[in-house]
């Protein structure tokens, strides 16, 4: 083994050293408002229990300040309030009206949206918990609309958008019970909601409700769906949902076309895939990052490295800045094609745009310069990650390895 291969492998091994349960939503009667059963909560949190006994007049008096920093529009005050009274002996001592009040006042405050909801949503569950309902059809609108909104962003936190959706799909059922319109964007934020639970069959059952409702899905919404076909490999569908979107003379937007191509290119539907995009560059529709790189990741798989390339100088062309997922999928196709030149200026231009490489970037990068046994060039690159703080992977280290079997 030669010095610097000695030197390489001691740098390299110095360095070595709640789910959601099925949720079935009552099938509505056609007619003209949609009947259902009452849905009730399962297993979801309790009201706290009892943290100190506290007299009827110290409660009466808490009732009165919480009201108070309602009126005040005092935010936190009213929340900690509110807190103190569901932990008494009787946690059921706070008033319809107040509990009401508080939830339009979170929905009016501008703070935190992740506590925003957990804390909409702890009033929700105690609306359920002592048997009462909101009061108004704006109400149950707003609480509606915000959920919808907010209630599937925060994916790591699955116990409580898994809560959210099943407080929604009561407020919807007694939304329908009481005869409250129940407009697209509600219906929408639904089928959201059972999309991101992996719920496919029930949030096509709200769509088909939608269309008996004569309701016209939004732009939104169709997105949703045709992401639900597309990863599923279900393309026909996907482009027969497509046209029935068009027909109702709904304007695609960058998310739908991005949604179809990704889908289209996933399933090897290449052609057919290059005519939406062309469909969008004649709608005048702009692409982003993703589309960008979703074009150039389905060229670089086809060993079309030059129209990678060129959808790549669009992008910069456009001003649409480049992410290390870009990059990385160029470097790769690059490397694949035995174009190690293109594969380093590329990386080159990302540490000019001060654009992070990840462990992808320079494994990709190691394993083409290993190939040719350049052990300086993989010396450098090691280097370099070491210098970034990125940690070799185990795949780092085998690929350096094989240098000293060749």
């Amino acid at each position: 083994m030669s010095f610097v291969g000695v030197h390489l492998r001691t740098l390299v091994l110095s360095q070595s050293r709640h789910h959601l349960r099925a949720i079935k939503i009552p099938r509505p009667l056609l007619t003209k408002t949609p009947i259902f059963r009452r849905y009730r909560f399962t297993n979801v949190q309790t009201i706290p229990s009892t943290l100190e006994r506290t007299s009827p007049l110290e409660v009466d008096r808490e009732k009165n300040h919480l009201d108070e920093s309602i009126k005040l529009m005092d935010y936190e005050g009213a929340w900690n309030i509110y807190t103190r009274l569901v932990e008494t002996r009787e946690p059921h001592n706070v008033p319809l009206e107040s509990v009401v009040n508080l939830i339009r006042l979170i929905l009016d405050h501008k703070t935190d949206n992740l506590r925003r909801l957990k804390q909409l949503s702890q009033l929700i569950e105690y609306l359920e918990t002592t048997g009462n309902t909101l009061p108004t059809p704006k109400d149950y609108t707003l609480v509606m609309k915000y959920f919808g909104k907010h209630g599937h962003r925060f994916t790591d936190n699955k116990e409580l958008t898994g809560l959210v959706l099943k407080q929604m799909l009561s407020l919807y059922q007694e939304m329908a019970e009481k005869s409250i319109p129940i407009d697209n964007t509600i219906f929408g934020a639904l089928i959201k909601g059972l999309s991101k639970n992996s719920k496919l069959n029930e949030a096509f059952q709200l769509y088909e409700d939608m269309l008996s409702l004569n309701l016209t899905p939004t732009v939104s919404t169709y997105n949703t769906l045709l992401s639900i076909y597309t990863k599923t490999g279900k393309i026909p569908q996907a482009l027969e949902m497509y046209e029935q979107m068009k027909s109702k003379q709904l304007v695609a937007d960058t998310v739908t076309y991005t949604t179809l191509i990704n889908g289209l290119l996933k399933c090897n539907e290449h052609r057919k895939a290059m005519e939406i995009y062309q469909e969008m560059t004649d709608s005048k529709i702009r692409l982003n990052v993703i589309t960008y790189t979703t074009l150039i990741d389905g060229h670089v798989k086809q060993g079309n490295i030059p129209e990678a390339m060129k959808i790549y100088s669009d992008m910069v062309a456009n001003e649409v800045a480049p992410t290390v997922v870009t990059y990385n999928v160029l470097i790769n196709g690059h490397m694949r094609n035995g174009n190690l030149n293109g594969a380093m200026e590329l990386y080159q231009d990302m540490l000019a745009h001060s654009i992070s490489p990840t462990v992808v970037t320079f494994n990709t990068l190691i394993e083409g310069y290993v190939r040719i046994r350049d052990v300086q060039a993989v010396t450098k690159l090691y280097r370099d990650m070491l210098f970034l703080k990125i940690q070799p992977t185990e795949i780092t280290r085998r690929t350096i390895a094989k240098l000293e079997r060749q």
